[in-house]
């Protein structure tokens, strides 16, 4: 989960800086910047599409250029905005809708390793509430649209619900990352 950080500059209105406090898997916390997102164009892989969806996608490390290939929306980015002149409408209801099935996996794998069967009530509550805003945070570049759209990926998830196993979860591969740009920073070292 993330700690917002604004930081305003003393003669302007205009945030200077907005970025999230992000805690990753080995336990270090690192500010990341969703406003200045590297650009990465990922390939859907769904029987449905064959198409190319434009992310901007915030990370605490960039990748060197021969992990690309695995790069991974959901185990390695704080933040992701699908870029709304890189697709039709239809490509990114189906990679958002795709992206919520990933999350949806990974949730449904952390609670096999821990042994649970069911969510309770208000963790159903609580998971609908993540889903919505991560489909909020994917559309947000997408104007006036933005809410219609988040719900229509979030319908088109829920139709496909339940959550296929993890093989047949439809993913997504890297197709180019020109103009990468570093667009995180790692938190001081205690060494």
């Amino acid at each position: 989960m993330g700690l917002p950080v604004t930081s305003r500059r003393a003669s302007s209105k205009a945030v200077a800086l907005t970025a999230v406090m992000t805690v990753l898997r080995g336990g270090d916390m690192v500010l990341t910047d969703p406003q200045g997102l590297g650009a990465v164009e990922l390939g859907l892989r769904s029987e449905r599409s064959n198409s190319v969806v434009k992310l901007k996608v915030a990370v605490p490390r960039v990748p060197p250029a021969s992990a690309l290939a695995n790069f991974d929306v959901l185990k390695e980015c704080s933040a992701a905005h699908i870029i709304r002149e890189s697709c039709s409408r239809e490509q990114a209801i189906d990679f958002g809708a795709a992206l919520l099935s990933g999350v949806v996996r990974q949730v449904l794998d952390i609670m096999h390793e821990a042994d649970m069967t069911k969510l309770t009530p208000k963790q159903g509550e609580s998971m609908e509430k993540v889903l919505e805003a991560i489909a909020a945070a994917l559309f947000t570049q997408w104007a006036s649209d933005s809410q219609t759209v988040a719900q229509e990926a979030v319908i088109r998830f829920a139709m496909n619900y339940p959550v296929p196993p993890a093989a047949t979860v439809p993913g997504w591969y890297t197709a180019t990352a020109e103009n990468w740009l570093p667009n995180g920073w790692d938190a001081p070292s205690t060494s």
